[in-house]
């Protein structure tokens, strides 16, 4: 019997900005009482790690970067899966307090944890979608 995409809440988060969710295996979100201007941008990485691998490579070392420098939290990740089910790229939700430090500060902090090239970030200004490469 085929497989099936999954719908979850980082497919409905997604849809509106073009990206893909095949199926998330693993899907941890905090909802958060969002700060007035916080902003979230979505961080796509096709790095083949298993939930706790991502956690310890990524999530966990840019959470406490950025509340070292006061600047965001990391919300949530994914795991996205290929029809066969094999891990194929995974997805982290970073809040942000100010989209022209924070963006610049993902990037840098994830090509410094080793992020492989194809990484983006993604993120809404002034009502538009907008994508944006980890590596220059």
């Amino acid at each position: 019997m085929p497989s099936r995409p999954v719908r979850t809440f980082m497919s409905l988060l997604a849809r509106p900005l073009g990206m893909a969710v095949l199926c998330a295996a693993s899907l941890t979100v905090t909802v958060p009482a969002f700060a007035s201007g916080a902003e979230v941008v979505h961080v796509r990485l096709p790095d083949p790690l298993s939930p706790a691998a991502r956690s310890v490579k990524y999530s966990e070392p840019l959470e406490g970067a950025l509340r070292r420098e006061g600047i965001g939290r990391v919300l949530g990740g994914s795991t996205e899966l290929s029809r066969d089910r094999r891990i194929v790229s995974i997805g982290m939700e970073v809040e942000v307090s100010d989209l022209d430090r924070g963006v610049p500060f993902v990037r840098r902090a994830l090509r410094e944890l080793g992020a492989p090239l194809g990484s983006m970030v993604e993120f809404e200004r002034f009502g538009l979608a907008v994508e944006l490469p980890v590596h220059e």
